[in-house]
Order: C-alpha cells, then structure tokens, then sequence
C-alpha cells in the first residue's frame, strides 16, 4: 500500500492485492463505497501462466 498526501484535503492510495478475481473485485467494490472515497478505478491483470 502507499499513500501520498495531494494536498491538505486529498490523498492518494495504492492498494496492490493479489488473488482470485471475485474476491478483488468485492473488495474492490467495498472500498469504492466507503464514505470519503471520491474516486476509485480497479485494475486487474495476469501473468498469463494459465492462459493457454
């Protein structure tokens, strides 16, 4: 996780999770729902080890 101060009234946090799919996006969708939370985006990506 990392966290930056924007400015005296924003921050900035990067959460980096690994998983399975559904379970990041509930928890995804939980954060994005918080009070305060004024924007909020999920990116998910593979290795492509089980690609085929």
């Amino acid at each position: 996780m990392t966290h930056v101060h924007l400015d005296h009234r924003n921050c900035l946090e990067v959460i980096i999770v690994k998983g399975r799919g559904t379970e990041i996006q509930r928890l995804a969708d939980q954060l994005l729902s918080l009070r305060g939370v004024k924007h909020g985006k999920l990116v998910m990506t593979t290795t492509g080890k089980h690609l085929k």
